[in-house]
């Protein structure tokens, strides 16, 4: 009997079977048997990461913080780039944490059913091309409404056509920058054998911020003098 008619193919075709004891001998068999039989298999470990001890998940979680903190310097550095107009319109500092906010929220969006398909071994690389337009046109369209709401409140609240404009712009240039790198940096940490669900945020994250700093600092620097 082949390894397929073990476990019923005509029931089990389509369905996503959780495999534990992913490491051992007899768990590679078992889901070797259940991808055969037409099941998509996810491996899990012996012990769930949310049952390790404290010092294996520090071990695991801390080099992340550490990078991310170090690219949080270089956000900070983004936003050194436009001091003098920062000095100029102060306005723009109560700002730029919507742009920054926004963009990260609408990438752990993004990340989140993306790491949820690659687990389910819906998604990968060799496929990814439509999740990542899909994402992508989601992520457009995100910014668009939103952004123009923002513009909205900006010209109603401060009395500025222009202010608004910079602020919807650069978060429409955000939220598309955070569907893109919420689809490709957990396919790209999956292809590289690093875990997605534990270091994609740090990322996307840093673009998130890094871009949503440079478009409206940017765009403010470019419509200066109609901000006045």
């Amino acid at each position: 009997m082949s390894a397929a008619g073990i476990f019923a193919p005509d029931l089990l075709r389509g369905q996503v079977a959780l495999v534990t004891g992913g490491g051992t001998g007899i768990g590679l068999g078992i889901a070797s048997c259940l991808a055969a039989s037409g099941a998509a298999v996810v491996l899990a470990s012996r012990k769930p990461e949310h049952l390790e001890p404290a010092a294996e998940s520090l071990r695991k979680r801390l080099p992340w913080l550490a990078i991310n903190l170090l690219t949080a310097f270089f956000a900070a550095a983004v936003v050194g780039l436009f001091e003098g107009t920062i000095d100029l319109f102060p306005v723009l500092a109560v700002f730029m944490p919507i742009v920054a906010g926004m963009g990260g929220n609408a990438g752990t969006q993004t990340l989140t059913v993306i790491v949820r398909g690659i687990a389910l071994g819906e998604l990968s690389w060799s496929n990814s091309r439509k999740a990542l337009l899909k994402e992508v046109l989601v992520g457009l369209g995100n910014g668009v409404v939103l952004g123009a709401t923002a513009a909205a409140v900006v010209w109603i609240v401060r009395g500025s056509p222009t202010l608004g404009l910079v602020l919807g712009m650069a978060m429409i240039i955000n939220m598309f920058v955070a569907a893109a790198a919420g689809t490709l940096v957990p396919l790209g940490l999956r292809a590289a054998n690093v875990d997605p669900a534990l270091a994609s945020s740090v990322f996307i994250t840093t673009m998130t911020d890094m871009f949503g700093f440079f478009s409206f600092l940017g765009l403010a620097t470019v419509f200066a003098r109609y901000l006045v």
